[in-house]
């Protein structure tokens, strides 16, 4: 056994509120801690990665086929469900005519994440909703993206930071 997995073994049996998990996609060692988040090597919780494109949340009918401009830029997302077919996707893109909230900003945490995580949405969450920032949350195979308001951006990412989070810019 080595030193480190020693130290693991005594960490976690002698507090029972850390785990430590290995990640295999990122070759990170994570310890997660009893409040949900995740605290790599380097003291951060997680990465995320704002992305540059302002996006546009939309309400279609249910019924409505998936117009052209929905799909038209660096990122778009699209669910069909049986009440509304819901669009996020570049605000330039979309006519006046459409129902939808635009100026939105995404965070994408730094992925592939595994299925096996818990409590990374709730966490980031969280944390933005003590700081009175309102979200809009997709996620993907591999990963999740928080929208937040254009205004409300520069909170979110303060507070992120002042949580440990790594946010590229």
């Amino acid at each position: 056994m080595s030193i480190f997995s020693f130290y693991a073994f005594i960490l976690f049996f002698h507090s029972l509120s850390l785990l430590i998990c290995y990640n295999i996609y990122t070759k990170n060692v994570m310890f997660k801690a009893y409040y949900g988040g995740f605290i790599t090597m380097n003291n951060k919780i997680l990465t995320m990665k704002l992305l540059k494109e302002s996006l546009a949340v939309c309400r279609l009918e249910k019924d409505d086929k998936i117009p052209k401009f929905a799909t038209e830029g660096e990122f778009f997302s699209i669910t069909k469900t049986e009440d509304e077919l819901s669009l996020v996707c570049s605000s330039k893109n979309v006519p006046d005519t459409i129902k939808c909230e635009k100026d939105w900003r995404a965070l994408k945490v730094e992925g592939p994440l595994d299925f096996s995580l818990i409590g990374i949405l709730s966490s980031i969450s969280s944390i933005l909703a003590k700081n009175k920032v309102s979200i809009f949350a997709i996620s993907t195979y591999d990963t999740d993206y928080i929208l937040v308001k254009d205004k409300d951006l520069d909170n979110a990412i303060t507070a992120l930071e002042k949580e440990n989070y790594n946010i590229l810019k």
